[in-house]
């Protein structure tokens, strides 16, 4: 699966399975498999072996879905590195299966080695696939220990009347726990990326950057973070933005300039900027009463000298693009903690 949505799509993942399930067609209709007549599947007897059936369905289902979401659109890892990392639960599985003993303690010890499992995929301290390996072999191997002991011998298979009834309660948890989990998720997500919005905006405000290059970049930076890949949109938007800064233009006439759009200046004010280029030089605390004088407020004056003496600064091209790599990494940070906490709750749910 993981390999088809790596070359194509996820949708391709149905499209190969369509010819296995029309080979199973002719096979079945030359098989001798003689009509037998049962009643209609009847409830299990024990009610508590029932219910942990159908949780432990839902979890199991539900922890694949979380954690592949998670993986992908979270952590923006590859769908071929992610299906190679989820696999560890199904080969954990197996090998808990192996294990012999009395029903009901496995089946006990399964769902709780589960339950540890899962709701330490809650606090893995970064974003590596690495930290969820401990807590899917628990899980997994939980996962081989309960399924066995519940469905099979504290709740029998031996007909199809039965065999239909743990299907249906398997099926009644997973739905169960899509419709619980995915609400949660998606409302989650939703608030957390406005949260790292709002973190993010700060960073970029105490960034070593230009004040004129702060006003433009902190909107720039988080227009294209969504939910769905929020990690990958804001890789691209760094990108993005270090090009258009360090290959700007950095001289003074051209921070005025820029500092009269932002302030609401005239259209006449570029010729006029010229006439203070030539008048004033380099010197900024006359450039500033200058600007201040053409855009009508002595109030701005102080603010224009700010401006000013951070543009006049050092910011080489090669500095600012340091400051765009370290504002990267920081932001980078900001939005893995905000995809943390939106799947912890259901993590901790599961």
């Amino acid at each position: 699966g993981g390999l088809l949505t790596e070359l194509f799509d996820w949708r391709a993942i149905f499209v190969a399975q369509a010819p296995i399930a029309l080979a199973a067609a002719p096979a079945l209709v030359a098989s001798p498999i003689a009509a037998v007549r049962e009643a209609l599947p009847r409830p299990p007897r024990d009610v508590l072996a029932a219910i942990a059936l159908a949780l432990l369905s839902g979890a199991l289902t539900a922890v694949i879905f979380l954690l592949v979401l998670m993986l992908i659109s979270g952590w923006s890892i590859e769908p071929l590195g992610a299906a190679a990392t989820v696999t560890v639960l199904p080969l954990a599985a197996i090998a808990g299966s192996f294990v012999h003993g009395r029903p009901a303690a496995r089946a006990l010890a399964g769902c709780v080695l589960v339950a540890g499992g899962i709701a330490g995929l809650a606090f893995v301290p970064e974003a590596s696939a690495l930290w969820t390996i401990g807590p899917q072999l628990l899980a997994g191997f939980g996962m081989g220990l309960a399924l066995p002991a519940l469905a099979g011998e504290l709740l029998h298979e031996r007909t199809r009347s039965q065999s239909a009834a743990l299907l249906s309660l398997r099926h009644w948890g997973i739905t169960l726990a899509l419709v619980v989990l995915a609400p949660i998720v998606a409302a989650e997500l939703d608030d957390q990326v406005d949260l790292a919005r709002e973190r993010g905006t700060a960073l970029v405000l105490d960034a070593p950057l230009p004040p004129t290059d702060k006003i433009e970049l902190a909107p720039r930076l988080f227009a294209g973070l969504e939910t769905e890949d929020p990690r990958d949109a804001l890789r691209q938007s760094i990108a993005r933005e270090r090009q258009r800064l360090t290959s700007g233009d950095r001289d003074l006439l051209s921070r005025l300039e820029r500092l009269n759009r932002q302030l609401g200046g005239g259209s006449d004010l570029p010729s006029q900027l010229e006439q203070l280029e030539d008048r004033y030089g380099d010197t900024l605390g006359d450039a500033a009463e200058g600007l201040a004088d053409l855009i009508g407020s002595e109030d701005v004056e102080d603010r224009v000298r700010e401006l000013l003496d951070d543009a006049a600064g050092d910011t080489s091209p090669a500095q600012i693009g340091r400051a765009i790599d370290d504002l990267g990494n920081d932001l980078d940070d900001v939005v893995l903690t905000a995809v943390d906490a939106a799947f912890a709750p259901a993590f901790a749910i599961t």
